[in-house]
């Protein structure tokens, strides 16, 4: 009776979780814990191997709460929590998954985050893993509990070749990475995992899942850990090809991160034209899964696995205004990564992984001011609710967002644009005299190279300091 009315209240706990109808609702804030903030502020030296631990740590990022919130984002991804094996500072080599991975703090610690996260009507994001575990080769005694052979597939590599070839096989019994590969055929393994995820998210309050890994997990047993999690999930499948990711959505977790739309985004904002971000467009709204869910899937334009942006496209920071601008405003969840509103440059892992407390979290950077005038913007209008409709032209990416008019451009331009917006004079948040009116449906809108307007009905000046 006792394990019973237990099972029931957690339950109960679990399904309190936020829906993905909630979800849209938030734009997040990407950060790995071991690099936002140190426990002790006054210690902002540069970390000198990023292939190793730097420093930070659950009480660094509550700390720094404000910095975040200033920002205007309302949720938080941190790293996985658990305990890690040696080296593991971004948290993907999970080594005893029933402890908290002392190098970011203690179980309070983590409570205490999150609760102060909470407090402030903030949710909090966490990345989990069900694939593997840390690079132990095959010394399994060093894993906690999945301490056997039998709890692990066979010997074998994934390669590239087998996500290219659609070898679906390997990708979900071999090692990526040469990481042991959990064989979630094994009852125990599967059922210890579904109950950990339970444990975690009750324990800890958790408001949402990203979850690493996804595609390398079989649909079947993915769906069981999201269910068993209670709360909105969200699949990293980086493939890029829509006829494989949309298996995904839904049938394994709730949504996924859009590979899609990030090879759009990088391709278009080089200062050519804007011809990749809607031919992608069209081509989510001609995949059934995809139109269905393009207001949930996750949008990024860089993170933790990928090279800067600034560092792929050159230094060229105007498009990467641009960019942002469009991660903020277009449809779906944007997943903001750490650094970019300090305009950090970096190749890909590590260097793309650099400390945020060198910037000594400068909230006067000029990336900074107009990630927060764009986040105003947002969320002063409720986007995500409005209508998405396409105005473009070749060498000018627009669309209107119910009320408002975003508009940017590669070039010089006088353009003239049928919006759904009533006639009214509407204005540029970012330089409030530039107005234009809007009438009987059409629009004059004029600009210069790497334009970013963002139009809206002035009734209040939206404020960066």
């Amino acid at each position: 009776k006792v394990l019973l009315t237990l099972t029931l209240f957690l339950l109960i706990l679990g399904s309190s979780g936020k829906t993905k109808e909630e979800w849209k609702t938030r734009t997040i804030y990407q950060l790995l814990t071991d690099r936002f903030a140190k426990t002790d502020d006054s210690d902002r030296s540069d970390c000198p191997d990023l292939h190793k631990y730097c420093g930070g740590t659950f009480k660094g990022i509550q700390n720094h709460l404000d910095y975040i919130q200033n920002l205007g984002f309302d949720a938080i991804w941190i790293s996985p929590v658990v305990k890690n094996t040696e080296g593991g500072y971004h948290g993907y080599h999970a080594q005893d998954f029933s402890q908290i991975n002392p190098h970011f703090g203690t179980s309070q610690d983590l409570k205490d985050l999150i609760t102060e996260i909470h407090s402030r009507g903030m949710w909090i994001m966490v990345d989990v893993v069900f694939n593997h575990v840390g690079p132990v080769n095959f010394d399994f005694d060093k894993i906690a509990t999945f301490n056997k052979a039998e709890y692990y597939h066979d010997y074998c590599i994934i390669n590239s070749g087998d996500f290219e070839g659609g070898n679906q096989h390997n990708v979900e019994y071999c090692r990526l990475a040469n990481l042991p590969d959990l064989k979630h055929e094994n009852p125990f393994v599967t059922d210890y995992l579904k109950n950990w995820i339970t444990n975690l998210v009750t324990e800890y309050q958790i408001d949402g899942l990203r979850v690493d890994t996804t595609p390398m997990v079989p649909i079947q047993y993915m769906k069981q850990f999201a269910d068993a999690a209670g709360i909105f999930t969200l699949g990293e499948v980086w493939s890029g090809r829509l006829w494989y990711e949309d298996d995904y959505i839904g049938d394994a977790t709730n949504s996924i991160i859009n590979f899609n739309m990030y090879y759009a985004m990088n391709n278009a904002f080089w200062g050519h034209g804007y011809s990749d971000i809607v031919n992608a467009i069209n081509s989510e709204l001609g995949n059934g899964k995809f139109r269905d869910n393009m207001d949930y899937l996750g949008i990024f334009l860089n993170n933790h696995d990928t090279p800067r942006f600034m560092y792929s496209h050159n230094g060229n920071d105007q498009f990467l205004k641009q960019a942002l601008t469009f991660l903020l405003t277009t449809r779906g969840i944007p997943l903001f990564y750490y650094g970019d509103e300090q305009k950090y440059n970096g190749y890909g892992d590590p260097e793309c992984r650099k400390p945020l407390w060198t910037s000594n979290f400068n909230e006067d950077h000029e990336y900074y001011k107009h990630v927060k005038l764009v986040n105003q913007f947002r969320r002063e209008l409720e986007i995500w609710n409005k209508d998405f409709q396409w105005v473009s032209t070749s060498n000018v990416l627009a669309y209107s967002r119910g009320e408002s008019l975003v508009v940017m451009s590669t070039g010089g331009y006088s353009n003239d644009f049928h919006v759904s917006i009533s006639d009214k004079q509407i204005c540029n948040v970012l330089n409030p005299t530039d107005c234009v009116q809007v009438s009987g449906g059409n629009v004059h809108v004029s600009g210069d190279q790497s334009d970013i307007k963002l139009y809206k009905q002035i009734t209040t000046i939206l404020n960066s300091k």
